[in-house]
């Protein structure tokens, strides 16, 4: 699946081109933690159109993509900002029917990732049963799940297709030249949804020899024979947070946030942040620069290296 080990180092408008308008694509992360943030910003600033995300609890990330105009179908768990509830720009862009959304609960999510990760059609669950989920669908009968009395003990259970992405997108902590993807602290469903995916992009916060992955292979969670890029972006996940590295820029979540509850004030935000810069570094300068990235530095004592 991966191309030559030399060619899989890319920068993030590199990368950013194995995207296609209308991909179905997911991305890593969960609550304030390990959202591909910069590649995010970056499919924005190359106004890529009709994408689907899949999957994501990336919450902060969905919200700029459908902000922007990017998305137009989804499939959602776990879209909850601790911070303030449901992400405004999916609401709003739900009740303005410009967005299809099919909702799954994140284990149903997991088990659709997974079939696809071992090559199976699908996978059976007893998530989402006794719920909503199972009575409200955008999709024609029998394409969202389906009802099995189990051949071994009769009981009832759902069956879940097996969700294959064009692309997974994943922030991690390390990475070497090969792509062999390292990740310390809480994965999510990154394992799975890289493994269900016909591309993988991985943005890491450092690029490391291959000799420091060989050192440690148990961190390994994504080998290098299925990732086809690594893009190093030092505080690639900012204002979310990445376990060893830095905390959640709380401050900015908030004003990412609020200013997201207005279209216009939405686009102001954009114009600022993301439009307004042509690079990552130059985001990271506009929140602040060095001396707000040293507020948020984690303890690089406690840091496995």
């Amino acid at each position: 699946m991966g191309s030559k080990a030399c060619d899989k180092v890319k920068t993030l408008s590199e990368a950013s081109k194995l995207i296609n308008d209308g991909d179905m694509i997911t991305f890593s992360g969960i609550s304030v933690s390990a959202h591909p943030v910069a590649f995010a910003h970056e499919i924005i600033r190359q106004r890529r159109r009709n994408l689907e995300i899949a999957g994501s609890g990336a919450w902060h990330v969905n919200n700029l993509l459908i902000g922007a105009g990017c998305v137009d179908r989804a499939i959602i768990i776990a879209d909850s900002a601790e911070i303030g509830g449901v992400s405004p720009a999916l609401r709003r862009a739900v009740e303005k029917r410009k967005l299809i959304v099919e909702d799954y609960s994140y284990f149903a999510a997991a088990c659709r990732f997974m079939a696809a990760a071992i090559g199976v059609p699908f996978l059976p669950t007893k998530s989402m049963m006794g719920s909503d989920m199972l009575r409200h669908t955008w999709l024609e009968e029998g394409k969202k799940f389906r009802m099995m009395k189990c051949p071994f003990s009769g009981e009832e259970v759902v069956l879940v297709p097996a969700l294959r992405p064009d692309v997974a997108v994943i922030h991690a902590q390390y990475s070497d030249e090969d792509g062999n993807v390292q990740m310390l602290g809480p994965t999510a469903l990154a394992d799975e949804q890289a493994r269900a995916s016909h591309t993988v992009i991985a943005t890491v916060e450092e690029i490391v020899s291959k000799s420091v992955t060989r050192s440690r292979p148990e961190l390994t969670i994504i080998p290098s024979f299925i990732v086809d890029a690594v893009v190093e972006v030092p505080y690639g996940a900012h204002p979310t947070s990445l376990y060893g590295y830095y905390d959640y820029d709380i401050d900015h979540l908030r004003c990412a946030f609020e200013q997201s509850k207005n279209e216009e004030k939405l686009r102001g935000y954009l114009d600022e942040y993301v439009y307004g810069v042509d690079s990552h570094s130059g985001y990271l300068n506009r929140i602040g620069g060095v001396e707000r990235l040293l507020q948020l530095r984690a303890n690089t004592f406690l840091r496995r290296r």
